[in-house]
């Protein structure tokens, strides 16, 4: 007996990547929401989140994180219910039969909050030498693909200037190390000043650099493709200025926030 055609009894809304779930969606198809184990392998030993498997029509416009390297669909399932998912991987099923469909397997976001929209993010960074520069007091949001070297990014200078470095909206953190703050740039003779922290919105004061620029190194997880904000702000943690320093010509000194020195 041929197997049957599964049964579409859910109605999805999909979002294509960068589209705002507060819109209306990119796509709404039928589709079937099922435990991710079935007679397949799939899972994962990434992280505690299980995979559940959408099935939807064949033809649907559905795209996987693995699909597009690093461009996911999200999708709500069902329509109204508010229970959104990040896909991560589609392909096709009983292909040239009559019960032929999709089938895409998709993960709940932490904390069931859909992505924020948005430009797609800054992909890698560079080498030692070739860091990608950080603008400041700009939310950059960062992807870095799985492997098992590091990406770099740097500060402005940061000669005159006090800055500090939040990390926060982690969608996959990875085990272990997540990132190491180096106070130059030398590549050879460096010195490490701190670990950058998985914690959300974790705020780290950053070190003048001897060469006028602060190294941020994320490490590269093997298994999964890490995504965060990054920005780089004027002043200590806490905010209350503490970037630059305006001596006057009555001899007081004003801290200020803006980054530069003005001596009258």
């Amino acid at each position: 007996m041929a197997i049957p055609a599964p049964a579409f009894n859910l109605t999805i809304n999909i979002w294509h990547f960068g589209s705002d779930t507060t819109n209306p969606p990119d796509e709404v198809v039928t589709g079937n929401l099922a435990w991710g184990k079935r007679t397949d392998s799939a899972g994962s030993t990434d992280d505690f989140r299980p995979m559940m498997v959408l099935l939807v029509p064949w033809g649907t416009d559905i795209r996987g994180d693995w699909n597009t390297d690093g461009l996911p669909d999200t999708v709500e399932v069902a329509d109204g219910d508010r229970w959104w998912y990040e896909v991560l991987y589609v392909d096709r099923a009983g292909h040239s039969f009559p019960n032929q469909h999709m089938n895409a397997v998709i993960r709940l976001y932490r904390g069931n909050v859909p992505p924020a929209p948005g430009t797609p993010p800054v992909v890698g960074g560079g080498t030692c030498l070739t860091a990608v520069t950080l603008p400041v007091d700009t939310p950059t949001a960062i992807e870095v693909p799985p492997g098992t070297g590091s990406l770099y990014y740097k500060t402005p200078a940061t000669i005159g200037n006090v800055y500090h470095v939040t990390v926060s909206d982690i969608a996959t953190p990875a085990p272990g190390q997540f990132g190491q703050i180096w106070d130059n740039l030398d590549c050879t003779t460096r010195t490490a000043e701190g670990l950058l922290q998985q914690d959300v919105a974790h705020c780290q004061d950053l070190p003048s650099s001897v060469f006028g620029e602060v190294l941020l190194e994320i490490s590269q997880n093997p298994h999964v493709r890490q995504r965060f904000t990054i920005e780089v702000g004027n002043g200590p943690c806490g905010g209350g200025g503490g970037g630059d320093t305006l001596v006057t010509s009555s001899g007081d000194t004003l801290v200020t926030s803006s980054g530069d020195t003005l001596i009258t």
